[in-house]
């Protein structure tokens, strides 16, 4: 079980809206890859906020992705905690624990969630959101985190 939800709080307010610069960062995540033009083969992910890419890890293992974003946060004195991770892999239950260690209440990936990922998303009050696309996303979790405009 998850043990500090308090440290799963963002730093702002996120509005619906608010998620589609997210998926810019997706896009802009893709396009500064260094390995993935090379291989075709390789998983990213970002440590954000909605305004900009802070940093990015890639690895032939999604997993690990989160594991070398983690260390580039530690090495550079970025801090993870109330941030957002946009990944190109699926979320399974481990990604998601591993984004809860590092404090980070929001994770969005291009891919489909697993079943047991939404359900400790739920439990534990982190918001998880999957499909995004330049058209829209989906969120399976934590959606009283994001707020209509209206």
């Amino acid at each position: 079980a998850l043990r500090d939800e308090a440290s799963l709080t963002l730093r702002y307010h996120l509005d619906a809206l608010a998620l589609l610069p997210v998926i810019a960062r997706y896009y802009e995540m893709r396009a500064t890859e260094a390995l993935y033009p090379i291989s075709r083969g390789v998983h990213a992910s970002a440590l954000c906020t909605p305004d900009q890419v802070l940093l990015i890890a890639e690895d032939v293992g999604r997993h690990n992705t989160l594991d070398k974003l983690w260390g580039q946060a530690m090495l550079t004195g970025v801090e993870p905690r109330g941030r957002i991770i946009v990944t190109t892999g699926r979320i399974s239950s481990e990604m998601l624990g591993k984004a809860a260690k590092m404090g980070v209440p929001v994770i969005a990936s291009r891919t489909s969630p697993t079943s047991r990922s939404v359900a400790l998303a739920r439990q534990w009050h982190m918001t998880l959101v999957a499909y995004i696309r330049r058209g829209g996303f989906r969120v399976y979790a934590g959606e009283e985190r994001l707020m209509s405009k209206d």
